[in-house]
């Protein structure tokens, strides 16, 4: 029944009464809708491409008088806040986001600490390159990409690496992925670290052609090991490629059960905090003979952070 009712979620069926922990959806700024319950607590997540199809989907649970509404995907803010006006007796949650100035009375703030994979990632460039500068390549959807490339070079400086980072890249569309990352392996970086949704199926192309076109150069190529860390989106095929060194996942399910939570134990707006304690963002360093030797220190690095013992961000 399970998988059953979390399939007819994903396809927007708000009828469904069961709480969906996960969805086949790992994209929480694109792609999928779900509504459920918890423990007799009706509530709904709208998450799709299109900023419409949201206004569509929430404004129509509100309708129905569902105890909590979740929105996460384009727009979300706007919207959340114009149906937290429209209807002062609903109640909200929305993520990832932090509070604005003035925050909704009746609506609870989802932040995701994506500062934590972040600095998994700078820290795992730096054990496998030791030396070579790295690149940041983010999409426009990105959340808190401020916050990611900080806890990124933090990671770097802190590994006990000498690995730099050399940019940081905002892309829009394939062919300036495609040209983000030629441009930088020709100067000489060696892992990318790709927060850019579906263009991160570019990098990777270009990646393990760029590897491939330096083991079978005649001519001298820069001695750098060649890599990139992204999200769930370069995972295709039954064989991995190499480069792909680790991926790093957002969950929407996951960012939500705060709200539920809260709305459980009696509601309370306000602001709350998710990251790899609570699932909601996942560092999974994959085979490749390039990530493996680093396991340990990689796990060893998660749990100070889960524990609270390393600050993935810089000080203030």
């Amino acid at each position: 029944m399970a998988d059953t009712c979390s399939r007819r979620a994903c396809g927007c069926n708000a009828a469904c009464r069961w709480f969906i922990s996960d969805c086949s959806c790992t994209n929480p700024l694109a792609g999928c809708a779900l509504a459920a319950s918890r423990d007799e607590v009706d509530w709904g997540i709208a998450t799709a491409t299109s900023s419409d199809l949201i206004a569509d989907l929430a404004g129509r649970w509100v309708d129905q008088g569902v105890d909590l509404t979740c929105v996460i995907g384009p727009g979300r803010e706007l919207l959340v806040t114009t149906l937290a006006l429209a209807v002062p007796t609903a109640r909200f949650c929305v993520g990832p986001s932090v509070p604005p100035v003035n925050p909704a009375p009746n609506v609870l703030y989802v932040d995701v600490r994506v500062e934590e994979t972040a600095y998994l990632a700078g820290a795992l460039t730096a054990l496998v390159t030791g030396s070579s500068p790295a690149a940041h390549v983010t999409g426009k959807a990105a959340y808190q990409p401020g916050r990611q490339l900080a806890a990124f070079e933090l990671g770097l400086v802190q590994s006990g690496g000498v690995a730099e980072l050399t940019s940081s890249v905002t892309v829009a569309d394939e062919d300036q992925a495609r040209e983000a990352a030629l441009t930088q392996f020709d100067t000489g970086v060696g892992i990318l670290f790709g927060d850019a949704d579906s263009l991160n199926r570019e990098l990777l192309e270009v990646a393990v052609q760029t590897a491939a076109d330096r083991a079978k150069a005649t001519t001298p190529v820069p001695d750098v090991t060649v890599g990139l860390i992204a999200g769930p989106q370069v995972l295709t095929g039954d064989v991995l490629p190499d480069q792909i060194l680790a991926t790093v996942a957002m969950l929407p399910a996951r960012i939500v059960t705060p709200a539920l939570d809260v709305l459980l134990a009696g509601w309370e707006p306000g602001q709350a905090s998710v990251g790899l304690t609570e699932g909601a963002v996942t560092f999974d360093l994959t085979a490749s003979p390039l990530a493996t030797p680093h396991v340990d220190e990689v796990n060893r690095l998660r749990g100070e952070i889960a524990a609270g013992d390393r600050a993935p961000r810089p000080a203030a």
